[in-house]
């Protein structure tokens, strides 16, 4: 699905309902807004849930550098020497590392000033984290780089459709309007089990 494909759907989806119109700019706002709803939404769930996990997947990136890409969004895990690290918020982080206790002393991790950091002298980090994609990367694209165009698929177009129906709830609630509003049970129906 490309982008001007989504539009259209949200034209059709609002013009059933009776909304007012939108321009393009303003369709993509909400689509953005729905994009990082989508994604927090599934973060939560991810440990939990292969459905968020496949949600996800096309967001999901890997680095070694300690200083937190621009485009972090959330840390799913930490190695640091091929060992896992329990990912803790910064009070916990700091609680252990400036405890006496040389017995409590967990392999941990956190996200503290844009960059992680780790209880080790030596870290040799790798992580995995969420990426904060822009709106426009997260449909299909043609590659025209080979001897004939090829469309890029980078999310599955389930989790765009969901996307899109989160921006048509968003836009719908945004003018108060009583008319046909998507319950959040008729939409975890619709996804995959």
């Amino acid at each position: 699905m490309r982008i001007t494909d989504a539009l259209a759907t949200m034209d059709l989806l609002l013009d059933k309902a009776e909304q007012p119109y939108y321009s393009s700019e303003e369709k993509i706002e909400f689509l953005k807004e729905a994009l990082h709803s989508f994604i927090n939404k599934h973060y939560s769930e991810y440990d939990k849930s292969q459905v968020s996990r496949d949600a996800l997947q096309a967001f999901v990136k890997t680095d070694t550098n300690a200083e937190l890409p621009n485009d972090y969004l959330h840390l799913i895990s930490v190695l640091n020497n091929s060992k896992e690290l329990e990912i803790v918020g910064i009070k916990q982080y700091e609680s252990n590392v400036h405890s006496g206790d040389p017995f409590n002393k967990n392999s941990i991790a956190t996200v503290k000033n844009g960059s992680i950091e780790v209880n080790d002298d030596s870290p040799s980090l790798n992580y995995t984290y969420l990426s904060s994609p822009k709106i426009t990367s997260i449909f299909d694209t043609i590659d025209l780089s080979g001897s004939e165009p090829s469309v890029v698929k980078t999310v599955p177009e389930i989790y765009l459709s969901e996307i899109i129906n989160l921006a048509v709830r968003k836009m719908m609630v945004n003018t108060e309007s009583d008319s046909v509003l998507v319950s959040s049970a008729e939409i975890e129906q619709s996804r995959p089990k």
